[in-house]
């Protein structure tokens, strides 16, 4: 995927700085939801920066997903646990602490509850990815917490299953994999929410696709870290627009705003070293975009 003859968006604003690793943003109620990872808390911002913690773990927190009744759940990472986020606390949601992989990433919940996770093998080194000559065997997995709280794997052979989304429709799941340098899609079977049809999106090249969400023609927006950028591509899996974010790193985006026009940009300034220590100086930016609006979940 070639970035570099890409039309270019400017004007991204700063929202909030002085953050760690910002990931999961979810727009729900006038304010952005995310999690950041490095501090281990759950945050919310409005569009005047106002920011509050709402949550604190002694674990990595990240994707976010609300329940029908609107109780807030979050993944954490290395107790491999979806916890239900309370009034003064927290409470296991799902413990999928017996699900194959190491530690479990992005979440995104459908209309009905349903959860669907990222479980994935811990790299074995972490340098930068982008370097890597050969691709990681296909050994990770999507798992579903049902309604009823029971856990089932309902989608193998993935390479580092990371941003995750469903359309509007609610047909369809799509997912990045971002050592796998792909965007794929599932469909969703109504009954029961199993996933099946799998199916590719757009080979992402040298750009390692993260956090992503979704427009109402059917264009997916991810975060490429490791090319400093947001990046655009039709339905057809063609790259056609980027925002370009110099020397942050852009980790995930989603949709906001009045008419979900604005373009939120979950970005960290780090070395992959740093990474590696938990360190990195996070901050949130957003713009308004212009053509379609933002569609499905997140």
């Amino acid at each position: 995927m070639d970035l570099t003859e890409l039309p270019r968006l400017e004007g991204a604003q700063p929202l909030l700085s002085g953050l760690g690793l910002p990931e999961g943003p979810r727009w729900r109620d006038d304010r952005l939801w995310f999690s950041d990872l490095y501090k281990r808390r759950v945050m919310t911002v409005d569009l005047s920066g106002c920011a509050h913690v709402v949550a604190e773990f002694d674990d990595r927190p990240s994707g976010l997903g609300f329940l029908p009744d609107g109780t807030p759940i979050v993944v954490l990472m290395r107790t491999r646990r979806v916890m239900r986020i309370l009034e003064g606390g927290a409470e296991l949601h799902a413990d999928l602490s017996n699900m194959p992989g190491d530690h479990l990433n992005d979440m995104i919940v459908d209309e009905t509850g349903r959860a669907y996770v990222g479980v994935r093998r811990a790299p074995a080194t972490h340098a930068d990815p982008s370097i890597a000559t050969e691709l990681p065997d296909a050994v990770d997995a999507i798992v579903m917490v049902d309604v009823d709280g029971s856990v089932e794997v309902v989608a193998e052979d993935l390479i580092t299953p990371n941003g995750l989304a469903i359309t509007g429709d609610g047909e369809r799941l799509v997912v990045a994999e971002t050592r796998g340098r792909r965007i794929t899609s599932f469909s969703i079977s109504r009954p029961d929410g199993r996933l099946s049809d799998r199916s590719l999106i757009a080979s992402t090249g040298d750009a390692l696709p993260d956090g992503l969400c979704l427009d109402a023609e059917g264009g997916v927006w991810f975060g490429a870290p490791n090319r400093h950028a947001c990046v655009h591509i039709t339905s057809s899996g063609t790259p056609n627009l980027m925002v370009d974010c110099k020397e942050k790193q852009v980790m995930a985006c989603t949709r906001g705003g009045r008419g979900r026009k604005l373009l939120f940009l979950m970005t960290a300034v780090a070395t992959w070293d740093g990474h590696a220590r938990g360190e990195a100086d996070g901050s949130i930016y957003y713009l308004e975009v212009a053509g379609p609006e933002g569609w499905g979940r997140p």
